[in-house]
């Protein structure tokens, strides 16, 4: 969504990408994200901002005005409503290329947000919880195992 070869390409066809908040963003990690329960997983990107995390729906744009792509943030979670962050190992053979972000609230009731992003993509992940970590977000590390048939997680 972020590379220099999409700007390129845009840039030929005479098309702009405007970006919400493009200069707060401090990191970048692509994965897939549910934006409606029981909706499809699309290709989205996680940020961390000065002060909140965002995600942005990368599979399509949010608006398009004047030949210019807009994307819009979509969730916003600022860190004062995070408890912490739990990094999930993903225990199931079909599911082996992904890992998973749990955006625990501080908020009992409130679901938590689950991010999944591509084992392959180490060094954004590993920026990423940095950057975390030096905003002084909690991290934890764990691992899940998932039955796909039944839908549910095994603990």
């Amino acid at each position: 969504m972020f590379t220099q070869t999409h700007k390129f390409i845009y840039n030929m066809d005479k098309m702009g990408i405007v970006i919400e908040a493009f200069e707060k963003i401090r990191g970048i990690l692509p994965g897939l994200f549910q934006f409606r329960e029981n909706d499809y997983f699309t290709q989205s990107a996680l940020t961390l901002n000065e002060d909140e995390l965002c995600i942005y729906n990368d599979n399509k744009p949010s608006e398009v005005v004047a030949d210019n792509l807009k994307y819009y943030i979509e969730v916003r979670v600022p860190f004062t409503q995070i408890r912490y962050l739990s990094v999930q190992k993903i225990k199931n053979y079909e599911l082996k290329k992904f890992g998973r972000i749990a955006i625990i609230f501080k908020e009992k009731k409130k679901n938590p947000l689950l991010f999944y992003f591509f084992v392959k993509d180490k060094k954004a992940k590993k920026k990423m919880l940095k950057l975390c970590k030096e905003n002084r977000l909690k991290i934890r590390k764990n691992s899940v195992r998932f039955d796909i048939e039944k839908g549910k997680l095994i603990k």
